[in-house]
């Protein structure tokens, strides 16, 4: 039990009005009760009476994102506090409660009732045939990808030094677990468990009938490449940021040792959150 003063930021998805208004009330509540409230900057612009979020995050106990995984995922690349999200409309995997269950479970977090969910980041390394390195971490997944006019691509697949596969696909995935249940299932990769530390490649529509998903260990490093010299293809991470690439280029992917950290109430497992979202019976 934890009756502290706590510090807490809050970001929440702008463009959704419901996501803006909640993040004044659920400030409003936590001043009232003491505790101390930062807001992101296109919060502060509409409510200046509340402090900027510090560049310093030993100075806040809790992140709370309120939107849906996109925004959630965006505060967890660049965070190592505990994160509660609180989803918008659609289920999520990610964001841990609707709206209507936020006070309820800030009562529980200030209280101490609450587990924490760790999820690894990948790092994500862009080598440039002319020596520059481009630097990324994904929450959810990397993926190379064609343009939407560009003709199939040739992909070179590497674990650890050693060649996997030549791929003709539209692309590839890397995800993690958390990402398994976003681009990696729609290509038809496995749902996998959060808690393992694994990463799975997906090749996009690849043009061979044998070409499945494959899982490794995530201490493997990943080596992908492009052999279509005119070719438009793009390195995405996490559906939000990335680069052109080349051939001649390569993307190494791998272990980055560093971990977001979820609020959890223990309310809902995975597998509650797949049933539901799946219609499984």
């Amino acid at each position: 039990m934890s009756n502290s003063a706590l510090s807490f930021a809050i970001v929440a998805k702008y463009s959704q009005k419901d996501a803006v208004r909640l993040a004044k009330q659920i400030a409003l509540w936590l001043v009232d009760r003491g505790h101390k409230v930062f807001l992101d900057d296109a919060l502060i612009r509409m409510w200046q009476d509340f402090a900027p979020i510090p560049k310093i995050q030993k100075e806040i106990d809790f992140f709370i994102v309120i939107g849906g995984d996109g925004t959630l995922m965006s505060v967890a690349r660049k965070v190592k506090v505990p994160i509660l999200g609180v989803k918008m409309g659609r289920l999520g995997f990610l964001t841990e409660i609707s709206a209507d269950e936020v006070f309820d479970s800030l009562h529980l977090l200030v209280e101490g009732n609450y587990k924490l969910e760790k999820r690894f980041l990948l790092k994500t390394e862009l080598k440039k045939e002319r020596g520059t390195v481009n630097s990324f971490f994904a929450f959810n997944d990397v993926v190379v990808v064609k343009s939407a006019l560009e003709r199939i691509i040739d992909i070179t697949v590497e674990i650890d030094g050693s060649k996997v596969a030549d791929y003709r696909a539209d692309g590839i995935i890397i995800a993690t677990p958390a990402g398994s249940t976003a681009y990696n299932l729609s290509a038809g990769g496995p749902l996998v468990a959060p808690e393992l530390e694994v990463s799975v490649i997906t090749p996009i529509c690849p043009h061979a009938l044998y070409s499945r998903s494959l899982v490794v260990p995530v201490s493997s490093t990943i080596g992908v490449s492009v052999g279509s010299k005119s070719a438009e293809v793009f390195l995405v991470i996490d559906g939000q940021e990335g680069s052109a690439i080349a051939a001649g280029d390569r993307v190494l992917i791998s272990n980055s040792e560093k971990y977001a950290y979820l609020v959890r109430f223990s309310r809902r497992s995975f597998y509650d959150h797949v049933r539901m979202k799946f219609g499984w019976g």
